[in-house]
């Protein structure tokens, strides 16, 4: 009712609160879509939290971030103990005993945690006694205990009997009944039994309902020590968990349980917690104290066994208990080799080595502070030979007495295809001095003639090396990036193909930290950061280089499949060693071991073997042994005559040097035995030639490839293939060869990487003038260097050699030239054009005209460019030659300078492009750049 005293105002300001909340509540049960206003929500936050809260109470409603009160007694009755926090780096946070504040804890030197000190370990939330125990039935009963009684048959009823101060509890209708000092069997059948003869047709069931409360004292070194209410039920393990557990400063071998200043149990955690023995864990009573004495002796023991850490013993337990407690051995474990470290009365640390295996070290009795090491057994196996280098499966085996190769290896299906037969090693190391001993052997007469001398024994730890005969295939790094997927491109798609074409166009352009259009939209801070950086080499100038990393782009897994690149990495890292890196190790090996008495077992050979290089001396080796040993002579060797060269040191260390002539033709030279440090000289067939071959193409009569000799000249070729044809254009022949177009190619590419490297400079200095001036960049000089970088890019090496082939067809002598393998010469047919490229409006061909210079030509191209370099244009021979202004004066002349095939050549201005440094230097430039137009303007 309103009280008609109060103002209207008072009333609804006391109650909108209350009208608020309801109306909140109310929208939220009847629909979620519905909200609140802004108003109602920010008057109820008006509230204080404990007006929000007590609404919230009345209403039965958890507000958000809040437990309810049921929610609260839930956690508080049954988290009775927490676990314990982690210290801090101040150890606050913990009692003064805390375990990780003593020396013994796990951050202890030997970093050995203490055992079962974390079986009771928590920290106490709240102080109620434990009831959820079960009742046993020899439980006696006293004040305060309670016991529910539950009727049935005529009568249905439930009514629960709590015991008074005088021991009797009422049961109703019935009277009071005696139950105090009976057990819970006693007193259940006493009230079942009172209940049939006083009720008659009802049946009684007993159970037990709440147990008394008890006060005990947990003290000493306990985790929290103090007084605790605990259930009547509770025992001595109940307690120490009540309280936290036990710090590291006390003992879990004798903790005691004193009722009225007398000791009543002791208890030793380690039966309970190694062989579940809960036989001396007592039941409390009011007033028990349950003490924890300090620990006595702690022994830690680490190493190869079962549970290491440090363990309590009492005085008259031994290493054997010790051992036990941890758990035993582990099947790794040396106990022969077992040791213990002591702190002697003197201060002093000393080390006691211990036969573990004997029985009397058995019973070694420990002191306080010992910590007992178990080593582990060696890694070496014992009774083992190893098969390795050329063979199928490079694997471990047992090794037996009496064992040969031939048991080994019992037929070439063990080796890998292409296995040198001829010649192996055994590498052994000779006991007690472990020097590396060298043996060899011949795989095909062990298995010709098994058990033989021919097929040698072998001894425990043996290693046994197999070789090809036939290196792997040197792998160039600086292949190009398409060749390493090549195999993969075939596979691919035109679509992908297109999309792999666009990305390697980006990554090349973009591959100079980050690229020149990065450079100038971001300035300096992209080259020192390396942003868009994805090859750090390129395709250029005929000569092909590659990331070896590529692969690992995402771009390309993308496009080739994660599972060929995958391919790819595995079987590069599966290339198979070559004899001579199998051979190099052995070599060092022996050489580390060498003394001043014992030279270093090697051999070397050199010259026309397919293996040349330093080999083990090994026993009674000879020059037939290192012949077999390198691979054997190749088709080049000169047998008649080799030399034996042998250094040797005489008695006063005096160098003595001996040469000897063999012929490797006869036997007895083969038979001849060798010494350290001999060296074997294989020389060549004299005037040995290989197969050189050159190629003709063109106009000539009979074109194709010829086999060439030493003495043979350009001149003699054509003429065995019938000389030209009556078409050939002779000025434009191109002769080509190998060892140019890698020397030209080597230096597009220096000449590319440092053009690049300029323009990033001059990107970078122009993008900082722009941000102090504020003016644009000087884009036209950076378009001029890129279009430059670009010709320069697409400028193939094509190794040409500058020749007159007219001159050199009269047979002058004067004008021939000596061929080598692989040369090519291509001769065109006649051409009626001349081709002008460079710093034109249109770089086209036009048909030849005596009658026109340079310039006419020129213009009839749309004349020059307002970037070219009116004063240093010149002309390309059709032979590839280069005329400059300074060195003819085909400029001043008439038109005879000009010929049919020849290229004009208008550059661009360096001075337009100050910032490129690198073509100021115009004669190398133009002269490789000459090469390649010449390539295209004469063929």
């Amino acid at each position: 009712m309103i009280n008609p005293k109060m103002p209207e105002q008072v009333f609804f300001k006391r109650i909108s609160p209350v009208l608020l909340f309801l109306f909140l509540v109310l929208m939220s049960a009847v629909s979620l879509a519905l909200q609140p206003t802004a108003q109602q929500i920010e008057q109820f936050k008006r509230l204080s939290p404990e007006q929000q809260q007590n609404l919230a109470r009345q209403m039965g409603i958890t507000l958000p971030g809040q437990q309810s009160l049921q929610q609260q007694q839930d956690i508080q009755s049954t988290q009775s103990v927490l676990p314990r926090q982690q210290m801090n780096q101040f150890g606050s946070g913990f009692p003064p005993y805390h375990p990780y504040m003593n020396p013994f804890s796990a951050k202890n030197k030997d970093d050995l945690p203490r055992f079962g000190y974390d079986l009771f370990a928590g920290e106490p939330t709240t102080f109620e006694p434990l009831t959820d125990i079960p009742v046993s039935s020899d439980y006696v009963l006293g004040v305060g205990d309670s016991l529910k009684v539950n009727l049935f048959g005529k009568t249905s009823q439930f009514f629960e009997l709590l015991i008074d101060h005088e021991g009797t509890a009422y049961i109703p209708e019935l009277g009071p009944i005696s139950l105090a000092g009976l057990s819970f069997s006693e007193a259940k059948e006493k009230i079942t039994k009172t209940i049939d003869q006083k009720m008659i047709g009802v049946k009684a069931s007993v159970s037990m309902g709440e147990l008394r409360s008890i006060r005990v004292f947990v003290l000493g070194e306990a985790y929290a020590p103090g007084s605790y209410v605990v259930s009547s039920l509770s025992t001595i393990t109940n307690a120490l968990v009540l309280s936290g557990g036990i710090s590291e400063l006390g003992s879990l071998r004798n903790i005691q349980l004193k009722r009225d200043g007398k000791l009543i149990q002791q208890l030793d955690l380690y039966d309970l917690l190694m062989k579940g023995d809960t036989r001396n864990d007592a039941q409390l009573k009011s007033g028990d104290v349950v003490f924890i004495p300090p620990v006595n002796s702690v022994i830690g023991i680490k190493g190869e066994v079962r549970r290491p850490a440090y363990y309590e013993l009492k005085a008259n337990e031994s290493l054997t208990d010790l051992v036990s407690f941890s758990g035993g051995l582990l099947a790794s474990a040396y106990p022969k080799d077992a040791s213990v470290k002591r702190i002697m009365g003197s201060g002093e640390r000393t080390l006691i080595n211990l036969d573990l295996a004997l029985e009397k070290n058995k019973s070694f009795a420990l002191q306080d502070g010992d910590v007992v090491n178990l080593p582990k057994v060696l890694e070496k196996v014992e009774k083992i030979v190893k098969l390795e280098g050329h063979v199928e499966r490079a694997e471990t085996f047992s090794w037996e007495p009496g064992m040969r190769i031939s048991v080994l290896v019992p037929s070439v299906d063990y080796l890998k295809p292409k296995a040198d037969l001829e010649y192996a090693l055994i590498k052994r190391y000779e006991m007690p001095s472990r020097k590396l001993e060298v043996l060899s052997f011949s795989l095909a007469e062990a298995l010709a003639a098994p058990g033989t001398d021919s097929d040698p024994l072998l001894q425990d730890q043996d290693e046994i090396v197999f070789f090809s005969r036939f290196d792997p295939p040197e792998i160039d790094e600086e292949m190009d990036m398409k060749s390493m997927v090549d195999l993969a491109s075939k596979q691919m798609s035109a679509d992908a193909k297109n999309r792999m074409s666009n990305l390697e166009d980006r990554a090349i352009k973009n591959r100079i930290t980050g690229g020149i259009d990065q450079i100038q939209a971001r300035g300096a801070s992209n080259l020192n950061s390396g942003s868009g950086q994805m090859m750090s080499q390129s395709v250029m100038g005929g000569q092909l280089f590659a990331d070896q990393n590529l692969l690992s782009q995402p771009m390309y897994a993308s496009l080739y499949g994660q599972e060929m690149i995958d391919q790819f990495a595995l079987e590069e890292e599966e290339e198979p060693l070559k004899r001579v890196d199998i051979i190099n190790e052995i070599i060092e090996e022996l050489r580390a071991q060498a003394l001043i008495s014992e030279p270093s077992k090697e051999v070397s050979i050199s010259g026309d073997v397919r293996f040349p290089g330093d080999y083990p001396l090994v026993q009674n080796m000879t020059v037939g042994d290192l012949i077999t040993a390198s691979g054997g002579l190749t088709e080049k060797a000169f047998q008649l005559y080799s030399e034996l060269n042998r250094v040797e040191y005489n008695d006063k260390q005096m160098l003595m040097q001996n040469r000897l002539s063999l012929n490797l033709a006869d036997p007895a030279s083969l038979a001849t035995p060798l010494k350290s440090r001999d060296v074997l000289q294989i020389k060549t067939i004299p005037n040995w030639a290989e197969n050189n071959k050159v190629t003709l193409s063109g106009e000539v009569r009979f074109p194709g490839v010829y086999t060439i000799n030493k003495d043979d000249t350009l001149a003699t070729v054509i003429e065995r293939a019938g000389g030209l044809t009556e078409y050939a254009y002779a000025p434009g022949a191109m002769f080509t060869r190998v060892a140019l177009r890698v020397q030209q190619a080597k230096q597009l590419a220096e000449m590319q990487e440092r053009l690049e490297a300029d323009i990033a400079k001059a990107g970078i200095m122009s993008t900082n003038q722009t941000a102090i001036s504020a003016k644009a960049p000087p884009q036209v000089e950076m378009s001029a260097a890129q279009k430059l970088l670009s010709q320069l890019k697409n400028t193939q090496a094509t190794g040409r050699l500058v020749i007159d082939l007219e001159k050199i067809l009269t047979g002058d002598d004067v004008y021939q030239v000596a061929l080598e393998d692989g040369d090519e010469l291509f001769v065109p047919r006649r051409k009626n054009s001349v081709t002008i490229i460079g710093e034109v409006q249109l770089s086209i061909s036009q048909i030849y005209d005596p009658e026109l210079n340079y310039f006419d030509y020129i213009e009839r191209s749309g004349g020059m460019t307002n970037k070219a370099d009116e004063e240093r244009i010149y002309i390309i021979k059709a032979n590839g030659s280069v005329q400059l202004p300074k060195k003819s004066n085909w400029f001043a002349s008439s038109t005879q300078q000009l010929e049919p095939g020849d290229t004009i050549v208008v550059p661009l201005d360096a001075e337009k492009v100050d910032d490129i440094v690198l073509w100021r230097d115009l004669t190398q430039i133009f002269y490789q750049i000459a090469l390649g137009a010449a390539a295209v303007g004469s063929l």
